[in-house]
């Protein structure tokens, strides 16, 4: 599976996508830059955007943005196309140990 299935699952399965996940998740460093390319742009969706504000642990405020995928009318076709993508480039393997038959 590559990283714009990887990204494009979490989407799918109703996670919410920030710079500590999809780093996490899918090795992307630059999260906002990869969702506009890898899913908005191809797919014609838009992701709902919340802007989010904290401290770090020392206590320095930082901000975030957490990406979600809203299942609009607008964002339909794209969502099919999406689903149909991870189907075609590896998104369904199989998990646990691999053993072969005879």
């Amino acid at each position: 599976m590559n990283g714009k299935t990887a990204l494009i699952k979490l989407f799918l399965s109703g996670e919410v996508v920030n710079i500590k996940n999809c780093f996490k998740e899918v090795g992307f460093s630059n999260c906002s830059r990869e969702c506009i390319r890898m899913v908005e742009k191809p797919f014609g969706v838009t992701l709902h955007r919340e802007h989010r504000k904290g401290k770090s642990r020392w206590g320095v405020d930082v901000t975030w943005i957490d990406y979600s995928l809203k299942r609009t009318n607008e964002n339909q076709k794209g969502i099919f196309e999406m689903s149909k993508y991870v189907l075609e480039n590896g998104g369904n393997k199989p998990k646990g140990k691999i053993t072969k038959t005879k």
